[in-house]
């Protein structure tokens, strides 16, 4: 602890300004401009939910590999596959059936009867 101590006043004394130049890297403060982002470029997940849905041998890697090829800053696999799935769960499934009145009949069957507790 003695020795840590030291140091710090070694430092400080030795450059008395790197102290205040790293606070202001780590916490600038609020009114500060916003530093330049290194955002990636989002991919099209509606394009790649109908790809895999379209051809069956499409796997979500051969569509990464696509995105990556055209977006060389774009996100690596587990991070495209994190993203992918939170969207995908934002869908809202729904089997829709069109058919005409009287046409069709639609049975559901339960395969198991649920079983009655009789009490005497």
């Amino acid at each position: 602890m003695r020795f840590a101590a030291i140091q710090r006043t070694r430092r400080s004394e030795s450059n008395p300004n790197s102290s205040r130049v790293l606070e202001a890297a780590l916490f600038p403060p609020p009114d500060a401009a916003p530093q330049p982002s290194t955002r990636k470029s989002p991919p099209d997940f509606a394009a790649v939910h109908e790809q895999l849905q379209r051809h069956r041998h499409v796997t979500l890697q051969l569509v990464w590999e696509e995105y990556r090829d055209a977006n060389q800053d774009g996100y690596g696999y587990s991070r495209f596959c994190e993203l992918y799935q939170r969207w995908r769960k934002k869908l809202d499934v729904v089997l829709r059936q069109e058919h005409k009145a009287g046409e069709n009949t639609f049975v559901d069957i339960q395969t198991k009867l649920p079983k009655m507790n009789r009490t005497k």
